[in-house]
């Protein structure tokens, strides 16, 4: 279902990409959870979720309403997510 939805996407590799992705959210949760390493876990997570936002959830391809819609709510999340991690961590 994701390989489909990054190849929609015009995703490179979307299998590596969506393993790579996956390997980045763990291992950037868990250096959050660890002082030393709580800055690369911030910016990481950052890159991850800035780039998910601007080449996945691009809502102004759409041209249907309801599609265009969802990849909006999705473009916002992420940015909220991302603005929060900054308010807590940064």
């Amino acid at each position: 279902m994701l390989e489909k939805y990054a190849v929609e996407r015009g995703v490179l590799n979307p299998t590596i990409a969506i393993r790579m992705s996956g390997v980045f959210l763990i291992l950037s949760g868990i250096s959050l959870q660890m002082d030393q390493y709580r800055d690369y876990g911030l910016y990481v997570l950052s890159g991850f979720l800035v780039l998910s936002a601007l080449v996945i959830h691009k809502f102004w391809d759409e041209t249907e309403p309801k599609a265009q819609l969802l990849e909006f709510v999705h473009f916002v999340k992420s940015l909220i997510i991302l603005a929060s991690l900054w308010a807590l961590f940064g």
